[in-house]
């Protein structure tokens, strides 16, 4: 029989409503469903289809209607998890029969509290989730032992199970390229796509869905794929998701040296995102000479106390000779500042601001540091009750930690946009760069 899977990316625009009227946010595909759908398709007849709610909301419920899928599968960030929930309750209102399936980083951190507060969502896939989710459809379909399956938190009675985890994948390269075919590439100026998993920094505020170790692809394996969405879809533009694009210098320059022998440089740009304490002068000329027209850093914070105790393991000195490195090079940059850190105050705050302007990155980002579950900052702070409210969990929306009243956090965040950005010369230095094209 064949199987029918509905991958849903759930509507997440109404959380970042204000950046994404002005053009801040960027408009991301689906990898994490699309890498799902090709290795299903990969390892059996599967009919598939995926919706990108943001495009084309109305369509999922005419879509359930007329396909009548077996699994719908959900991704989950902790933001997006009440939209989730509503998505799940919609599907079980048309068919209590369809398996409702979520993963991503919220339902990993906190897989029994989800099922607990969703009684519609069927399944948790934890972590990296592909092959997970191949056992499972076939375990639904074949009506097989779920407890045989790993990776994966489930019901079984009144009780709540989880099974062991999953063993990562030590190659990556036997994953399919993502089936972009199943979207509409139209709407997406920049095209996601990445080239390892993993981080192996310890920052308090990050959740490590792809684990600790740090796994890479083939750098002719990417470069392939670049060059076939070239060619297919005609997009000349590429953002690279990795975590730590240049965690391991020696992959890059392969990838760089991949796409400048194949011509690709003459055709596409390209951005990522990396630490300040990962990159050096020949690594920016040689990533610059390949396409890299900007590169984000995580600066977090203008005070050195408050920026050890996130566990980042940089200092600002290294901040300072990054920006200015990338400068003497052409790098343009984006610099991601977090305010709101426990022990903030408006001194610190101030601290950050002034750095920022020091720096002088193209782009500055200032959002809210939030304690997401998982991470060790939630840990930290579970003596403080912080709201549960999991729709107010948004770098872009009111902090959760409450270290400041929240009117004053507000006021700060936009005395640090106003103070970046209403000077002349950045204003010119943006129209100059045209760099509203890197948000978009």
């Amino acid at each position: 029989m064949r199987i029918k899977i509905l991958l849903v990316n759930p509507y997440w625009k109404k959380l970042y409503n204000i950046y994404y009227d002005r053009g801040v946010t960027k408009r991301h595909q689906p990898l994490g469903l699309l890498y799902i759908a090709s290795y299903l398709l990969s390892h059996g007849d599967y009919d598939i289809k995926v919706i990108d709610e943001n495009n084309k909301k109305a369509e999922l419920e005419k879509t359930i209607r007329q396909t009548s899928p077996d699994i719908v599968g959900l991704c989950s960030t902790t933001p997006l998890f009440p939209e989730v929930k509503t998505i799940a309750h919609r599907v079980k209102k048309i068919n209590k029969n369809i398996a409702v399936v979520v993963g991503g980083a919220h339902v990993s951190a906190v897989p029994e509290k989800s099922l607990l507060e969703c009684e519609d969502i069927d399944f948790i896939v934890r972590g990296e989730g592909e092959k997970t989710m191949q056992e499972l459809t076939q375990a639904i379909i074949k009506n097989k032992k779920f407890s045989n399956i790993n990776n994966i938190t489930f019901r079984k009675g009144n009780k709540i199970v989880s099974t062991p985890d999953q063993p990562l994948f030590s190659n990556l390269d036997m994953l399919p390229f993502p089936d972009r075919s199943l979207i509409d590439m139209k709407p997406y100026n920049s095209i996601s796509i990445m080239m390892s998993r993993g981080c192996p920094f310890n920052c308090t505020y990050c959740y490590p869905l792809f684990g600790k170790k740090v796994r890479f692809r083939d750098p002719a394996n990417v470069a392939k794929e670049m060059e076939d969405i070239v060619r297919q879809y005609n997009k000349h533009h590429f953002n690279f998701v990795d975590e730590t694009f240049t965690i391991n210098k020696g992959q890059v320059y392969k990838l760089c040296d991949e796409i400048i022998n194949r011509g690709l440089n003459k055709k596409i740009r390209w951005t990522c995102t990396t630490r300040v304490d990962c990159v050096d002068h020949d690594l920016l000329l040689k990533m610059k000479e390949s396409g890299c027209e900007l590169i984000s850093f995580g600066v977090e914070s203008g005070n050195a106390k408050i920026l050890e105790a996130t566990n980042k393991g940089i200092s600002l000195e290294q901040a300072f000779n990054t920006f200015r490195l990338c400068k003497k090079v052409g790098m343009p940059t984006l610099a991601f500042f977090m305010l709101g850190h426990p022990g903030e105050t408006e001194e610190t705050i101030t601290e950050t601001i002034n750095v920022a302007m020091k720096i002088d990155p193209l782009i500055a980002e200032f959002s809210y540091i939030t304690p997401f579950p998982g991470t060790m900052l939630s840990n930290k702070v579970k003596s403080e009750k912080p709201n549960t409210d999991w729709g107010q969990y948004s770098y872009c929306t009111s902090a959760q930690l409450q270290h400041i009243p929240e009117d004053e956090l507000i006021r700060y965040h936009r005395k640090a946009f106003f103070k970046f950005y209403m000077r002349p010369k950045k204003i010119i230095d943006i129209l100059k760069h045209k760099a509203a094209r890197f948000l978009q």
